[in-house]
């Protein structure tokens, strides 16, 4: 694959699974446990097949930063409402679950990859902390 279908397949996945974790949490506030346990095993299915494909340390890579990018605005700007928050909230589950707790401190960002040196992926957890050599996941907990 190029790297342009790589990063087509890469941000199609992300797509997908945004789009579960949305009716995920739509299930969860319902409290409708059908739609709930489908949406959690569609999550599931979907992670297996992405952890088995060309692009999955490039799908780990860009979730971490995704998930990052949320946690920074969740707490810098005053405009996130708590959807956000419990969206976020859901993307550090499933980092947790399927890549380990240690995945996020292990991440290392490049804002040169050809998966964000395109103009229009620009993470201010990076350009305003990680830069510095700091940690978004540092300033959370020790926020939090």
């Amino acid at each position: 694959m190029t790297q342009s279908e790589l990063k087509e397949q890469t941000e199609a996945y992300f797509d997908l699974l945004h789009k579960n974790t949305i009716d995920l949490l739509r299930a969860k506030h319902r409290e409708d446990t059908e739609n709930i346990a489908k949406f959690s095993e569609e999550e599931a299915k979907l992670i297996r097949e992405i952890q088995t494909s060309a692009v999955s340390d490039l799908f780990q890579d860009f979730l971490m930063s995704e998930f990052k990018e949320q946690l920074y605005e969740m707490m810098n700007f005053p405009h996130v409402s708590f959807l956000d928050t419990e969206y976020m909230y859901e993307l550090q589950r499933i980092v947790m679950e399927y890549y380990g707790e240690n995945s996020l401190y292990e991440h290392v960002f490049n804002p040169s990859h050809f998966l964000y040196d395109d103009g229009k992926h620009y993470y201010m957890f990076y350009h305003f902390v990680e830069v510095n050599g700091d940690s978004i996941l540092d300033q959370w907990y020790n926020d939090a």
